[in-house]
């Protein structure tokens, strides 16, 4: 939680200890592990590390740590817990509109990592396909769930049938393995 660590933590969203990250030869990740396991369930989520269809896709390699963040992301990172603060909505959404690619791995970090407003969750759930092949099923499918459970949490808040209604539409729409669990969860 020092020194490079946290340009490693900002890189590849690490928010959990332990964490741990493989790596090609060439310093591509591939995988992410987040928090303990017990020695059996390590060695079983290492042999599923090694199928390439749960691999991820980063785009840069371990070796460009330097990226510039916005400074409202790398504050979360701080390593005095008490320096570490979470940006307003409207800071993040104000940052996203000045940004002219929405895919660069900076701007993904912010995405994947706060809350959207409608038009940047739409364009996510657009662009779901370009943000897999860049960054790997696994942060877009936690992204997607997150999206989803926030719209369902406000519609339960509201007890808004209709937009429970559309969220079980978004789910049939962008869920791709087993829908009708997620909409149980």
């Amino acid at each position: 939680e020092k020194g490079d660590g946290i340009k490693i933590a900002m890189k590849y969203h690490v928010r959990a200890f332990p964490s741990y990250l493989i790596f090609t030869p060439e310093g591509k990740l591939l995988y992410k592990i987040a928090g303990y396991q017990a020695p059996e369930d390590f060695m079983k989520t290492m042999t599923a590390a090694l199928d390439k269809k749960n691999q991820m896709n980063y785009p840069t390699a371990f070796d460009k740590l330097d990226l510039e963040y916005p400074q409202f992301y790398s504050s979360l990172f701080e390593v005095d817990k008490k320096k570490r603060k979470y940006p307003k909505n409207d800071e993040v959404m104000a940052y996203l509109d000045t940004q002219k690619d929405l895919f660069s791995e900076v701007n993904w970090n912010v995405l994947s990592t706060f809350e959207l407003n409608e038009k940047y969750s739409e364009a996510f759930l657009s662009n779901m396909a370009k943000y897999k092949n860049l960054y790997g099923s696994s942060d877009v499918t936690d992204k997607l769930n997150d999206i989803i459970s926030r719209k369902v949490k406000s519609a339960s808040e509201k007890k808004d049938y209709k937009m429970l209604d559309d969220v079980l539409k978004m789910v049939d729409k962008y869920v791709t393995e087993n829908p009708e669990r997620e909409k149980l969860v």
